[in-house]
C-alpha cells in the first residue's frame, strides 16, 4: 500500500465535490463519520469515568471535541476515504481508516504529554475511542457494502436470468471462485453448491454453500435441474480426472466452463472469475513445471532482452513471462505490425508500459537489425521468429532457409558483434532425424551456433532447445480444428494413424527462461514436456468438447500425408543420443567433434546454397541440404 498522504490528495474541487451524486455522497460520509467520531469519543469518557464524568472533565470534553473531530475528518480525507466507490470495501480501506484514526490518536497523545488533560482526553479514553470510532466506521462501510451487493443482486435477478452455477472442487481455487462470484453479480452467475469426489468433504460448506458430494450426483435429475451451468475449479488435477468429469458432464447435458490454469493464477495474468471454455490442453498429461527462480531472476532481472517473433504464440508468451522477472527493458522485435500492436497493449494493460519498447522489423533486414543492437545493447536475445508451416515450406525451401536459417545466423553474428551475454534459439523437435524441409532448416540453424561457439568459446552463449508442436499457436492441429469445427466441418486430419507430439505454450516457455538461465555454451537441449497423442483422437475430443458427437454431427475426413510428413515421428531421442541434465524435463544432446562443423565450412555450404535458392527446383534445393545433413530424409517430388 502506498503512503496516501500528498499534496495531490488535497483534493479540494469543489465543484466535483458538491454537485451531483458524488456531492451527495460526500455530505452523507462527512456526516455519519462526523457522527460516529462523536459518539465513539463521548463513549469513550463513559467507559472510563464508569458513566459518570466528573463535572470538570466535562467542561473540557467541549474543548477536546473541537479540535479532535475536525482533526480526524481530515486525516480521512488525507487518506482518501471519503472518494470511494460505498458498494466497494476492501482490505485496503480497512487499512487506511485504521491508520487515518490512529494517526489521530497519536497527535492526542502528543497533546497530552505537551499540555495535558485540560486539552487531550485522558490516555484510556484515547485508547477506548481509537476501537470505538474504527468498530463504527469500518461496521457501517460493510453493511453499506452488503447492502449495495445485495440490491445489485436482486436488481440482477429481476432484470436477467442469473445462471445457477455447480463448483467441481473444494479447494483453494473453488473457494475463491465462489467469493468472486458472489462480490461481482455482474458475473450474472450465482453458485449454489460444491461438489467433490472426496467423501470426507461431503456435508460440509464453503461460503456457507454445501458440498453436496460428488460429481456423479449430477446425474441425478432432481440435482441437475437446480442447476444451469458447471464451473471445473481442480487447476492441477489430473487429466484422467478431468476427462471423467467431462464425461460426467457431457451425459448430462450440463454447460461447463473451467477457470484458468495454474500458471495464469500464479502469475497474476488473470482472476480466477475468468471463466473459459475447457481445452483439449486440460485433458492432456502434465505436470507443474518446477523452475529456478533465483537462477532466471539473475539471469534476467535489469538487463535488456530482446525477443524476436514477439507477436508469435511461442513470442508473445515469453515476453509475458520475461516482465514477470523485471527485466530492465524488454525489446519486442516483430515485423508483422498488427501482432507487435496486440502483443504492445495487452502488456501495457498489464502494468508493463514502462519496460517494454515495441519495434517493427524483420531479422533479414540487416540495417534494422544492426541499429537495434548497436543502440539498445541487449544483453539476452530470444530468438523464435521463423517460418512455421511445414507443409507450405516443403514446396517453397528457398524461403524457409532464408528465414529461419540465414537470418538466425546473421543474427547469431550480431549477438557476438555486441557482446551479447545469451542467445538462446526456438528448434524444433523435427530437427532430429529430419523429413521434412522444416526440420532440415532447424538443424542447420543449430549447426550455424554450434559452429560459432566452437569459433568464439568464451564469447556470447548461444542455446538451441527442441520442443515439439505447441498447443493453441496460429496455424496449430488446434486452430485449424477449431476453425473447422466452427464452420460445421468436416474436420480434416492426414492420415488416421499419425501421432505428434504436442507441448502446452506457458510449459514450454517456462523451460525455456530455465534453459536460458542453466544452460551450457552450444547447447542443444530437448525438453521433454509434450505428450505423443493421435491426432485422430484430438480431433474428436475438440468435437465433443464443443458439444457435438463425432461422425455423427460432424464428420472426420482423411486427407493423406504432406509432402515431407510420416504417420509417426521420431520426437525423443535415445538414451544414447542424450543425457540429463539439472531439470527432470530437458535433455541435453551429445555431439562428437566430427559432428560440429567448423564456421568456415559452415560459410562455404552457404554460399553454395544461396547461389540455388530460387534458381534449382526444390528437389535440388534438399538434396544439397543431404549432402550436409546426412540424417536428413529429404521428400523428392
Amino acid at each position: 500500500m502506498g503512503w496516501p498522504i500528498s499534496l495531490s490528495s488535497l483534493d479540494w474541487n469543489f465543484k466535483r465535490r458538491f454537485s451531483g451524486a458524488a456531492g451527495l455522497r460526500f455530505a452523507f460520509l462527512v456526516a455519519s463519520y462526523s457522527f460516529i467520531c462523536i459518539a465513539s469519543l463521548w463513549f469513550a469518557y463513559q467507559l472510563r469515568f464508569d458513566f459518570a464524568v466528573p463535572p470538570a472533565t466535562r467542561e473540557d470534553m467541549l474543548l477536546v471535541f473541537i479540535w479532535v473531530i475536525p482533526l480526524k475528518l481530515l486525516l480521512i480525507e488525507l487518506f482518501r476515504q471519503f472518494d470511494p466507490v460505498l458498494s466497494f470495501y476492501s482490505t485496503p480501506d480497512l487499512f487506511k481508516i485504521f491508520f487515518a484514526l490512529a494517526s489521530a490518536s497519536a497527535a492526542m497523545l502528543i497533546v497530552y504529554f505537551l499540555l495535558g488533560i485540560d486539552f487531550a482526553p485522558p490516555r484510556g479514553v484515547i485508547l477506548a475511542d481509537l476501537f470505538l470510532s474504527f468498530g463504527g466506521i469500518s461496521t457501517m462501510r460493510l453493511v453499506i457494502r452488503i447492502y449495495g451487493q445485495q440490491s445489485q443482486i436482486r436488481q440482477d435477478e429481476d432484470e436477467s436470468h442469473v445462471r445457477r452455477v455447480g463448483i467441481i472442487g473444494s479447494e483453494d481455487a473453488a473457494a475463491n471462485l465462489v467469493k468472486e462470484l458472489f462480490y461481482r453479480p455482474s458475473l450474472k452467475r450465482k453458485p449454489v453448491a460444491f461438489f467433490d469426489s472426496d467423501p470426507r468433504r461431503h456435508g460440509l460448506r464453503i461460503h456457507d454453500l454445501p458440498i453436496l458430494g460428488s460429481p456423479e450426483l449430477l446425474l441425478d435429475e432432481g440435482v441437475r435441474t437446480r442447476i444451469d451451468e458447471v464451473v471445473i475449479a481442480m487447476p492441477g488435477a489430473p487429466a484422467k480426472k478431468v476427462r471423467e468429469v467431462i464425461a460426467i458432464l457431457q451425459q448430462a447435458k450440463l454447460k461447463f466452463t473451467t477457470i484458468p490454469s495454474v500458471h495464469q493464477l500464479a502469475t497474476g495474468e488473470v482472476r480466477v472469475s475468468q471463466l473459459r471454455a475447457v481445452g483439449v490442453e486440460d485433458l492432456l498429461e502434465s505436470e507443474p513445471v518446477e523452475t529456478s527462480g533465483a537462477a532466471i531472476k539473475a539471469c534476467i532481472q535489469d538487463t535488456v532482452v530482446l525477443v524476436t517473433g514477439a507477436g508469435g504464440s511461442i513470442g508473445s508468451e515469453l515476453c509475458r513471462r520475461i516482465l514477470v522477472e523485471r527485466p530492465g527493458k524488454l525489446l519486442l522485435v516483430e515485423q508483422c505490425e498488427v501482432q507487435l500492436f496486440q502483443i504492445e497493449q495487452e502488456l501495457i494493460q498489464l502494468g508493463h508500459g514502462a519496460k517494454i519498447l515495441p519495434l517493427v522489423g524483420n531479422i533479414l533486414d540487416p540495417a534494422r537489425m544492426e541499429a537495434i543492437f548497436r543502440q539498445h545493447q541487449p544483453t539476452v536475445v530470444f530468438h523464435a521468429a521463423a517460418h512455421k508451416q511445414a507443409a507450405m515450406m516443403e514446396q517453397q525451401p528457398g524461403e524457409e532457409l532464408k528465414n529461419n536459417v540465414f537470418g538466425t545466423l546473421h543474427l547469431a553474428r550480431l549477438a557476438q558483434a555486441h557482446r551479447v551475454s545469451r542467445f538462446i534459439f526456438t528448434s524444433s523437435d523435427s530437427a532430429l532425424k529430419p523429413s521434412d524441409v522444416m526440420g532440415a532448416g532447424k538443424r542447420l540453424a543449430e549447426l550455424c551456433l554450434q559452429a560459432l561457439q566452437r569459433c568464439q568459446p568464451d564469447g556470447t552463449r548461444f542455446i538451441s532447445v527442441r520442443f515439439g508442436n505447441a498447443l493453441g499457436s496460429t496455424g496449430s492441429y488446434i486452430d485449424t480444428f477449431s476453425r473447422q469445427i466452427a464452420n460445421g466441418g468436416p474436420v480434416r486430419i492426414s492420415h488416421p494413424d499419425a501421432v505428434r507430439q504436442l507441448v502446452s505454450i506457458p510449459e514450454t516457455c517456462s523451460l525455456l527462461l530455465e534453459c536460458a538461465a542453466r544452460g551450457d555454451p552450444g547447447d542443444v537441449l530437448y525438453l521433454d514436456n509434450g505428450q505423443a497423442m493421435p491426432i485422430r483422437d484430438l480431433a474428436r475430443q475438440m468435437i465433443e468438447l464443443s458439444g457435438l458427437q463425432p461422425d455423427i454431427d460432424l464428420q472426420i475426413e482423411f486427407t493423406g500425408l504432406r509432402p515431407g510428413s510420416n504417420v509417426t515421428e521420431v520426437f525423443r531421442p535415445n538414451d544414447s543420443q542424450a543425457g540429463n541434465t539439472h531439470h527432470k524435463k530437458i535433455l541435453r544432446l551429445r555431439f562428437s567433434d566430427k559432428e560440429i562443423p567448423d564456421i568456415d565450412r559452415v560459410e562455404r555450404f552457404f554460399s553454395e546454397l544461396r547461389k540455388i535458392l530460387y534458381q534449382g527446383d526444390p528437389s535440388q534445393i534438399k538434396l544439397r541440404i543431404q549432402r550436409f545433413i546426412p540424417e536428413y530424409t529429404p521428400y523428392i517430388d
